[in-house]
């Protein structure tokens, strides 16, 4: 063979291990693409199936049905938390999901994901049906929002994959889902939920302090078992309004609102005693049809010490702190009431920037003299440089 044969087979078998490269390459690509394309698929049909399925069930009270579907082969659990919880059961929820970084910040941000599909779980806590999730570590999570569920017998529960699926029980409640056991579920008595229909921040402008703002807010409540429950409303530390409501059915309520910051309450309690609630914030300012930079916010004002629901006993010393802001500049003048209607402290900010905070301090020894159990009212009064007056009344139980 001469050398210009040789050169050629060469060359002839360099063009041909190219190809071959070519081929295993791009056709591992094109593998590759399928088989990506085809777990995107299990993963969007999954998550649709589910939003759907959790919506019929949901809408057959107590009926209760086994539900399984397919995971795409990157994630290993499906989750599911229930944001209606509040106080220290969320608290509690909260430190469950903490190893989840990613679903705890959804949670923090007022995101309506409830239901996550993740990568990493402990394999030792793979136990059919729910498993304590302090096991659970972090990794990839897919969020996504399946409609209004709670959860048992935890406020954050996870399912492991068996297989190539994932299995759960779920029991409609009419305008919700209960997701976990249904024994389980059967035996705890859950708080009720309380869902605002109307907004709960409201600002509104009158254009004398004699003038009111009148409001309707609405409130559903909802329950994991009771047929009826008391709900309660709170305006200006007062009973506002009260009744005995149907589950799952709203509540509304109309409140004249003066000049001032108010806080609107509803209290849900069922048959086990166990409450619910839900705040609406009621700002009212002046001068409503005047130009916006012309018009007058309310002062705020915020208790920070002693921690409401503190009992005070007679005759100790303690330290009464109310910040207090407004959304103008200038001066705010504050005055302590001891319900002995003499003004134990009065003081002012001085000159302060609009939206900065001042600390009122005053020391104040209880002198809470009367039966046990008798309540005692201490009022806080702000002025703000507009002549708007708002007063917080403290009430305390002499124990």
């Amino acid at each position: 063979m001469n050398r210009k044969s040789s050169i050629e087979t060469v060359f002839v078998y360099a063009l041909a291990s190219i190809f071959i490269v070519l081929v295993l390459y791009f056709g591992y690509r094109g593998i590759s693409g399928l088989y990506s394309a085809r777990e995107q698929s299990i993963l969007d049909t999954t998550k649709l199936q589910i939003k759907a399925d959790m919506s019929q069930i949901a809408m057959s009270y107590n009926s209760v049905a086994n539900f399984q579907y397919e995971l795409p082969k990157k994630y290993n659990a499906i989750c599911f938390v229930d944001l209606s919880v509040a106080g220290d059961e969320e608290e509690e929820r909260d430190m469950l999901i903490g190893s989840f970084p990613i679903i705890l910040d959804s949670v923090a941000s007022g995101l309506t994901n409830n239901a996550f599909f993740v990568q990493s779980i402990n394999k030792a806590a793979t136990a059919v049906g729910d498993f304590s999730v302090q096991s659970a570590s972090a990794g990839a999570v897919e969020l996504f929002d399946i409609g209004k569920i709670r959860t048992c017998p935890d406020s954050f529960v996870c399912f492991p994959k068996q297989g190539n699926k994932v299995s759960f029980q779920a029991t409609g409640k009419g305008t919700y889902v209960m997701i976990g056991n249904e024994t389980a579920c059967s035996s705890l008595n859950l708080p009720p939920v309380v869902t605002p229909q109307t907004s709960t921040f409201t600002e509104g402008w009158i254009d004398s302090e004699l003038d009111r703002y009148v409001g309707t807010y609405e409130a559903m409540v909802e329950d994991d078992r009771d047929e009826f429950l008391n709900v309660m409303w709170y305006f200006m530390g007062q009973e506002q309004y009260s009744d005995i409501i149907p589950n799952g059915s709203t509540t509304s309520v109309t409140v004249d609102a003066p000049v001032c910051r108010h806080q609107l309450k509803i209290v849900a309690t069922d048959s086990g005693g166990k409450t619910g609630s839900a705040t609406f914030d009621i700002n009212i300012g002046l001068n409503g049809n005047s130009p916006p930079e012309t018009r007058n916010s309310p002062p705020e004002a915020v208790l920070t010490e002693p921690p409401i629901g503190t009992n005070l006993k007679d005759g100790n010393l303690y330290n009464f702190v109310m910040d207090i802001n407004d959304a103008e500049e200038g001066m705010l003048n504050y005055s302590w009431f001891f319900g002995d209607d003499e003004t134990e402290v009065s003081g002012n900010s001085g000159d302060r920037p609009a939206n900065e905070m001042f600390e009122s301090i005053t020391l104040h020894i209880a002198t809470l003299t009367g039966q046990t159990g008798e309540t005692h009212d201490y009022t806080f009064s702000v002025t703000d440089a507009g002549g708007i007056s708002c007063s917080r009344v403290l009430r305390v139980v002499n124990t």
